[in-house]
C-alpha cells in the first residue's frame, strides 16, 4: 500500500477548463495489496483530460524549461485561475496570482507557484534525472508517468544491440509523447541478448533476473487478451517480433488494441527497469508509481476493457492510478476503486465506490446516467407506444389504430422488441382493451 507521503490526497481547480471551483478528494484503498485506482467519467468537455493534466503537473517545476504541460496554462480562464493540492505530505498552489507560503503574492512569473522547499527539491531531482543520459546517477523514491489513449508501436529497420542512453524520465509526463516505440523494441532486444549471454555463461539466476520485467509484460498482455503471446529476437534481420503459436508477427501488423496495451505497459516497465530506486531492496513491481491514463479504453474490445484495470491493479500494487474513460466495461471491472462523475456541474465531485459486482445496466444508469436500453429510434417508438397505451386506458372509445401502427414498427425491429410489444398487449387486455396479437406483433423482418 502507498505511504501517505507517496500519494495525492486532494486537488482543487478554480476557473481551469470546465471547472469553476471544484475540490476532489481521493480516498485510500481498503486493500493493502493492490493499486489505488481513481476513475474519471463524464461527457466530452466535462474536464477529464484537464483534471489529469492538472494532476500530472504536480510533479513538474512549473516554470522549468522542460515543462511538457504548457498547454494547461491555456485552460486558465482568468488571472484568478489556480490549482492547489495536498499531496506527498505537502501543500501546493499554482497560478498567475499564486500565494507564497507566507501569504504574499509571488511576482515575476506568469505561472507562479507556492511550493515547499522539500517538494521543490524532489521535483528538481526528477528534472536532474531527465537532463542526464542514464537513470542510474540519481535515485528516485517514486515514479510519475502519463499516457494518452493514442498509443502505438511500429517495427524498426535500424535495430542494433546497444545500450539505451536516453534518460528514463524523458517526456515521462507528456501524455501523447511519452512512448518511444524504437526504445521499447531496443529494451526488449537488450533483455533477450543479456539473458542469452547469461545462459551461455551458465548463470541461470542472472538470466532470469534480466527477464523479470519482460516476463511481467508478457503475463499482463496475455491475461488482458486471454491469449498466448511472447516476444522474440530475430537474428536476420535483427528485429523484435511478437510470437503467437507458430506465427511471428511484426509490430506493424498487430491489432491497434494489442499495440496500445503493449506500448504503455512496456513503457512503464522499461522506465522502472532503467531507474535507480531509493529503495533498491524492494521488488521492481512494488516500487511506488503514480500513473495518469487518459482514455484507457481506446482501441480495446469490450472483453479487453473489462480486464485491463484488474490486471494493472495487481501488476503494480504500490501505484496510485488515475484513469479517464467513457467505457462502462472499464468502470464496472474493478472493486476497491473510486469513480468520479465530472458531469455534475455546480455540485461536489464525490468519490463513489467502483461498480464491480453490479450489472452493466446498473453501471450505465448509476454512473453514466443512461436509462435507455435500445437505440435512439427504438426508444422514441417505445415512448410513442407508452403514450398510445395511456390514451387507450384513459378513453375506452379511442381507436387502437395509432397503437397498432407503433406496435407493428417496434415488432419489426427485433425479437426482443417484439416480445416487449406482446407483453404490453397482454397488459392492455387485462385492463379491458383487447388487441389481437396478430394485428400488432408481426415479428421481426
Amino acid at each position: 500500500m502507498l505511504r501517505d507521503d507517496q500519494r495525492i490526497e486532494e486537488i482543487r481547480l478554480v476557473e481551469v477548463g470546465a471547472f469553476d471551483d471544484s475540490t476532489i478528494k481521493f480516498p485510500k484503498n481498503a486493500s493493502r495489496d493492490s493499486a489505488e485506482i481513481h476513475i474519471f467519467t463524464g461527457e466530452n468537455g466535462s474536464g477529464k483530460s484537464t483534471l489529469l493534466y492538472a494532476l500530472a503537473s504536480l510533479f513538474l517545476v512549473p516554470n522549468s524549461p522542460d515543462h511538457p504541460l504548457s498547454d494547461l496554462r491555456l485552460r486558465f480562464r482568468s488571472d484568478d485561475a489556480q490549482i492547489s493540492a495536498n499531496y506527498f505530505g505537502h501543500k501546493y498552489h499554482v497560478g498567475k496570482n499564486a500565494l507564497n507560503l507566507s501569504g504574499g503574492l509571488l511576482s515575476g512569473a506568469f505561472f507562479g507557484s507556492a511550493m515547499p522547499d522539500a517538494l521543490r527539491s524532489t521535483l528538481l531531482n526528477f528534472q536532474n534525472v531527465r537532463n542526464r543520459h542514464d537513470g542510474k546517477s540519481v535515485s528516485v523514491p517514486f515514479l510519475p508517468l502519463a499516457y494518452s489513449g493514442q498509443r502505438s508501436l511500429s517495427a524498426t529497420e535500424s535495430l542494433v544491440i546497444r545500450e539505451i542512453v536516453e534518460s528514463p524520465l524523458q517526456n515521462h509526463l507528456s501524455f501523447g509523447a511519452s512512448v518511444f516505440p524504437e526504445r521499447i523494441l531496443q529494451w526488449i532486444a537488450n533483455i533477450e541478448t543479456q539473458s542469452a549471454l547469461a545462459l551461455k555463461d551458465k548463470d541461470q539466476k542472472a538470466a532470469d533476473s534480466y527477464r523479470d520485467a519482460l516476463n511481467a509484460l508478457t503475463s499482463a498482455v496475455n491475461e488482458i487478451c486471454e491469449d498466448n503471446y511472447s516476444f522474440a529476437l530475430q537474428r536476420k534481420p535483427l528485429n523484435v517480433v511478437v510470437k503467437r503459436a507458430d506465427l511471428e508477427l511484426d509490430f506493424d501488423v498487430l491489432p491497434d488494441g494489442l499495440k496500445s496495451i503493449i506500448s504503455w505497459i512496456a513503457d512503464v516497465l522499461m522506465r522502472m527497469d532503467r531507474l535507480m530506486w531509493a529503495n533498491p531492496d524492494r521488488p521492481l513491481l512494488h516500487q511506488a508509481l503514480i500513473l495518469f491514463l487518459d482514455e484507457i479504453d481506446i482501441h480495446l474490445h469490450p472483453k479487453w476493457q473489462r480486464r485491463v484495470l484488474p490486471v494493472v491493479q495487481k501488476l503494480f500494487p504500490n501505484a496510485q492510478i488515475f484513469v479517464s474513460t467513457h467505457s462502462p466495461f472499464v468502470v464496472g471491472s474493478v472493486r476497491d476503486a473510486w469513480v468520479y462523475d465530472l458531469d455534475k456541474k455546480g455540485k461536489a465531485i464525490i468519490a463513489k465506490p467502483a461498480s464491480a459486482g453490479h450489472s452493466y445496466e446498473v453501471v450505465l444508469e448509476d454512473i453514466f446516467g443512461i436509462t435507455e436500453h435500445f437505440d435512439t429510434e427504438s426508444q422514441k417508438l417505445l415512448m410513442r407506444l407508452k403514450e398510445a397505451r395511456r390514451g387507450l386506458l384513459q378513453d375506452s372509445s379511442l381507436s387502437t389504430d395509432k397503437y397498432i401502427d407503433v406496435a407493428r414498427q417496434l415488432s419489426s425491429r427485433s425479437e426482443e422488441l417484439d416480445a416487449i410489444v406482446s407483453a404490453d398487449i397482454r397488459q392492455l387486455a387485462k385492463h379491458g382493451r383487447k388487441i389481437e396479437l396478430t394485428e400488432a406483433a408481426i415479428g421481426p423482418v
